[in-house]
């Protein structure tokens, strides 16, 4: 896996390979968990989902959604093994991971809702603009974790395409 990604990296020159692919990847990418988000009654409800069921997408970025005063946090926490055999892979599939999860989030709210706030375990780059036009929100480094944040009226919504009985399936089957 490590060198599909440097491979990519190095063949696209791109050194935000990972934030603009996860942009573009195809939502069906998400498999059973976006399928498992879109019959969820709310977002929260998806949000936990996606959390219990990370390890189908990559083992190696379990994700936790806590709730705090200004809002829910989604935090990303990579396992430190697999983050220090390839720091250039573990950035570039956490900046792809952050940025598909923006894309279920607006699937999943039908608006282009966008996170309150988004923050980097990575010192600052030059590439601040570029992470502040795909979050379109102020952008946090050296937060000692990584996450986003998203308001409560948002996470607590509820999901036009909710389906009950699907879920139950769904869920049963994960």
């Amino acid at each position: 896996y490590k060198s599909v990604l440097e491979h990519c990296f190095l063949d696209t020159n791109d050194s935000l390979f990972g934030l603009h692919a996860g942009e573009n990847l195809n939502l069906a990418a998400a498999g059973l968990i976006g399928q498992i988000s879109q019959t969820s009654a709310t977002i929260k409800q998806a949000l936990h989902y996606c959390c219990e069921f990370a390890n189908l997408g990559c083992r190696a970025l379990p994700m936790k959604l806590e709730e705090i005063e200004a809002g829910y946090i989604l935090n990303f926490i990579p396992d430190e093994v697999w983050e220090s055999q390839s720091e250039l892979a573990a950035k570039q599939t956490i900046d792809g991971a952050l940025a598909f999860m923006l894309r279920e989030f607006h699937l999943l709210t039908v608006q282009n809702h966008y996170p309150l706030e988004v923050g980097f375990d990575l010192v600052k780059s030059e590439d601040h603009e570029e992470y502040v036009r795909v979050f379109n929100c102020p952008i946090k480094y050296e937060a000692g974790n990584t996450y986003m944040l998203f308001s409560k009226e948002q996470v607590e919504s509820a999901i036009v395409t909710s389906d009950y009985n699907l879920l139950r399936i769904l869920v049963q089957y994960a």
